[in-house]
């Protein structure tokens, strides 16, 4: 018999500790970009997605989506965390003014990676 109690406790445990890996995670892409720190991109990157030196961008699914350039960190929002058990992804959204900044983590053994990021 499967106690419940115990099982969401350990899914909330889970759970927290993914929205801070993936949180943290956002953050240290962002300065990446804003550093053109490729080395770090590339090593963060799953094999969906390019890291392009010359344009300052990433390539995923033959989309190219420019690095992000300036923010301002006092303006920045964090909008939208999302966890799915279904492929163990998670989409984090945060906002600067009118900019919404998407980026989809998936899970590649035992660390996130980033899959998608998209900016609209």
């Amino acid at each position: 018999m499967i106690d419940l109690k115990a099982a969401l406790e350990e899914d909330t445990v889970n759970n927290n500790e993914h929205l801070r890996e993936s949180m943290a995670l956002s953050i240290e892409i962002i300065y990446a970009m804003l550093n053109k720190d490729y080395n770090f991109l590339e090593t963060i990157s799953s094999p969906k997605i390019s890291v392009n030196h010359d344009s300052n961008s990433f390539t995923i699914n033959n989309q190219k989506e420019q690095f992000l350039q300036n923010i301002d960190f006092s303006n920045i929002k964090y909008k939208l965390h999302n966890l799915s058990s279904i492929n163990d992804a998670i989409v984090v959204v945060f906002g600067e003014n009118d900019l919404d900044i998407e980026l989809k983590f998936e899970r590649d053994n035992e660390y996130y990676l980033l899959s998608s990021f998209v900016t609209h």
